[in-house]
């Protein structure tokens, strides 16, 4: 029953990351820090959040005009997450990513009085955290693959399970959970 609910909620971060972008330039990915190592995630835990209107005009108005000016970062930030005591935190951001030195970007732009870390309750689903040496890419979306992939099955922030499956496990997961019908 668990490796089941784990695949029907893992169609949704892999379609996310496999998904693709119109733009032809892989997006730069969060990424996320767990037991002391740090992983890319190509995901966006935030996007819940951003569904909200009045949290994406926040988030809009705080990266101004310059928004999605860079082609690997359309979505104009980049979040840090970390996983302890099994729950999963916004750590902190950085508005457009592609610029050096990075620019904070503060956590009370999209959760008013709120700084890191912070407690990602809002998210509930499936992460594929990447890991080991990244390989191919088709310079599209989260388009890198990686050997392996931590899941994380998350429930309003707390993190219920984990599962280390292979890139062709992951694809298979995914092409499961495509054949699956959608309810509404």
């Amino acid at each position: 029953m668990k490796s089941r609910r784990l695949r029907q909620g893992v169609w949704a971060v892999v379609l996310l990351a496999l998904s693709g972008i119109s733009a032809a330039t892989e997006q730069i990915p969060d990424r996320i820090r767990i037991a002391g190592q740090d992983y890319v995630l190509p995901a966006e835990p935030l996007a819940p959040v951003l569904n909200d209107a009045a949290t994406w005009r926040r988030l809009t108005n705080a990266l101004g005009p310059a928004m999605g000016s860079c082609t690997a970062n359309w979505r104009g930030y980049m979040a840090r997450w970390s996983v302890r005591e099994d729950m999963l935190y916004l750590e902190s951001m950085v508005a457009h990513a592609c610029r050096q030195p990075e620019e904070p970007l503060a956590i009370d732009a999209l959760f008013p009085g709120q700084q890191g870390p912070l407690a990602a309750s809002w998210f509930s689903g499936d992460l594929a955290v990447a890991q080991g040496e990244p390989g191919t890419n088709v310079h599209m979306g989260y388009s890198t693959t990686y050997p392996r992939y931590l899941l994380l099955r998350v429930d309003a922030g707390r993190i219920t399970g984990r599962h280390l499956v292979t890139h062709d496990e992951l694809m298979r997961l995914h092409d499961e959970a495509r054949a699956r019908p959608r309810t509404p």
